[in-house]
């Protein structure tokens, strides 16, 4: 079964790490999980090349370094729960060295990931330039640009400013989801909900795939306020990238005959 793009079922400065759950569109049964034992070179390798040849993934890839992502790594993870993809924020802010003090380090976190000596050099020379990197782990295949667009969510949140300054800074179990929030995202997973930062991950997930309700993404108004005015060039790269994602699923839904039922406009947010 062949995926519908944009479709969802993600001394060293302090980095911040955010871990995520992505929605699978897939049913178990049509993309069963891939064990991390059972991963070997060879697997590695067609994953790879999914990751190479999925064009959604590739525009996701040239966006995020457009944005100043330092690097975008793919992985091998010990990660459980679904948890397809991890973004650090190598940003030097006090508040975050004493909450990464708590927690371990980043080093705690890199642990969970099967890296390669050459990744574990590459992450190194990223975050001493004070940059950010995302991890996407194989076990996200099949669902890599929905994985890959969470993380770009979380940098955008934190990078870009599009949280609230207070809200970037301090830990995000210190700002819940409202009812509100709940009942318009319907997402399938509850991790997605623990708080306002993965929200609106996610939200800018469904919004660089060229999805989401008009409901939802009336909560990213705010959000690209904010970066229409700190960072006006990189508002654009991603208000281009939507046009270009939705004419994307649009054609490839007409040539199947398929009906959209989200049918997301270019202009939704505002």
């Amino acid at each position: 079964m062949s995926r519908v793009p944009g479709q969802h079922k993600g001394a060293l400065p302090t980095v911040r790490a955010f871990q995520s759950a992505v929605v699978r569109w897939t049913s178990k049964s049509d993309l069963p999980p891939l064990p991390p034992e059972e991963i070997d070179a060879k697997m590695r390798q067609s994953l790879l090349r999914e990751w190479k040849n999925d064009r959604e993934v590739q525009d996701l890839e040239k966006l995020g370094y457009a944005l100043g992502v330092g690097k975008i790594i793919l992985a091998d993870s010990d990660i459980v729960e679904d948890m397809n993809g991890q973004y650090y924020c190598a940003r030097r802010d006090p508040l975050k060295q004493f909450k990464f003090r708590v927690t371990g380090g980043y080093e705690k976190s890199l642990n969970l990931w099967k890296l390669s000596r050459k990744q574990r050099a590459t992450i190194n020379r990223t975050f001493r330039s004070g940059r950010d990197v995302i991890l996407v782990a194989y076990q996200a295949s099949g669902d890599f640009p929905a994985t890959l667009a969470h993380e770009l969510g979380h940098y955008i949140n934190h990078t870009l400013w599009g949280l609230s300054r207070v809200e970037a800074k301090l830990p995000g179990e210190c700002f819940p989801v409202t009812q509100n929030m709940r009942r318009v995202a319907r997402f399938d997973e509850a991790h997605l909900l623990k708080n306002r930062d993965e929200f609106y991950a996610e939200t800018w997930s469904r919004f660089l795939c060229g999805g989401g309700s008009r409901t939802l993404l009336r909560y990213l108004q705010r959000p690209l306020g904010r970066l229409r005015t700190r960072h006006p060039e990189k508002a654009r790269l991603i208000e281009r990238h939507r046009i270009k994602a939705i004419r994307e699923k649009r054609n490839w839904l007409n040539t199947r005959g398929v009906v959209n039922d989200e049918q997301p406009g270019i202009a939704d947010c505002g």
